[in-house]
């Protein structure tokens, strides 16, 4: 019996290693033609991440801290850390911004680090913004990580990597009452990521990352609203990805959603107003296609906390008044 014990795991550890190995040879050494930004599916309480106009467009100086651990129950599963920050600059009609994105996904990390900057008018009786974002992109791996069947392995570099390259991405973001709609070019440079001094013929390119988000507050009554909103996502050679929202406002202050992501997943969204400042909220997606059968699905929190500041004298306030 005990024999029988050993040989399951030693099977399950089997499998978690092939996996392992798996993401890695996909994500590290290959040309990556694929998503290769952090999948989000809170965007909508922290647009900064997808779109860097956003940056001080209301009367809030705002920081949120978010969280994504995703595809439970296959090792080395993707594991997002985020930060943001940004604060508008109203008599000069800009808004400044930070942002901190860290990332692993088995023995490949990502860290994106950028300042934005952005500037807003008033236009068609709503808001335009244009957003600027400049910063820096880091990739390292991990190769002492793997597990290899032949320790002595001139093909594989036996120290750890990492490559730095400049970043910026571009947004502009239009708002007027409940309705928004934006677009944003993330990643501008195409840099490449090269690894080629530690190993022949080993690199990755950065390519240009599309948004579209569109969507709209519709009053069903003083205390209820609903939400519908689209994201539309493309990168180079790789279908395009679609996300459909819908969220049940309470009062403004609770909301519950449901979304679906074209070929990957379906789950649910819950926003809190704990004060006027202090939000936050969570998310669970079920994967509906691809790695249905071997993940347990993915979970995203995140907090958020704002200081509201006065407009100016002489602007009046816009902004819808469900977020910040």
């Amino acid at each position: 019996m005990i024999k029988q014990i050993h040989n399951l795991n030693l099977r399950n550890e089997t499998v978690k290693r092939f996996f392992a190995i798996a993401f890695f040879l996909f994500l590290g050494f290959v040309k990556v033609y694929s998503q290769q930004d952090p999948m989000y599916t809170i965007y909508l309480y922290d647009r900064i991440q997808i779109n860097p106009a956003f940056a001080g467009s209301s009367n809030w100086a705002v920081g949120t801290i978010k969280y994504r651990n995703q595809f439970l129950g296959i090792p080395g599963q993707p594991q997002t850390e985020a930060f943001s920050f940004h604060a508008p600059l109203q008599k000069l009609h800009l808004g400044l911004g930070l942002k901190i994105m860290h990332e692993n996904i088995a023995v490949v990390s990502t860290t994106n680090i950028t300042g934005i900057c952005s500037y807003h008018l008033n236009f068609a009786s709503g808001k335009l913004s244009f957003g600027l974002e400049g910063g820096i992109y880091n990739q390292a791996i991990s190769f002492p990580d793997l597990i290899r069947t032949d320790p002595i392995d001139n093909a594989i570099p036996n120290q750890r990597t990492a490559v730095t390259i400049p970043d910026a991405s571009f947004g502009t973001y239009y708002r007027k009452k409940e309705f928004y709609l934006g677009f944003s070019v993330m990643h501008l440079v195409n840099s490449k990521l090269d690894y080629t001094k530690y190993q022949s013929g080993m690199n990755a390119t950065l390519f240009k990352h599309y948004y579209f988000l569109l969507g709209k507050v519709f009053d069903l009554s003083e205390s209820f609203a609903i939400e519908p909103s689209m994201l539309i996502k493309y990168v180079n050679a790789a279908p395009t990805q679609e996300d459909f929202n819908l969220n049940f406002i309470f009062k403004g202050k609770i909301s519950l959603g449901v979304f679906y992501r074209t070929n990957d997943a379906v789950g649910g969204i819950f926003r809190v107003n704990i004060t006027e400042s202090l939000k936050m909220g969570y998310a669970y997606d079920f994967a509906v296609a691809g790695l249905s059968g071997y993940t347990n699905g993915t979970h995203e929190i995140f907090i958020s906390y704002g200081i509201k500041l006065l407009p100016p004298a002489e602007e009046k306030e816009i902004h819808p008044r469900y977020y910040y």
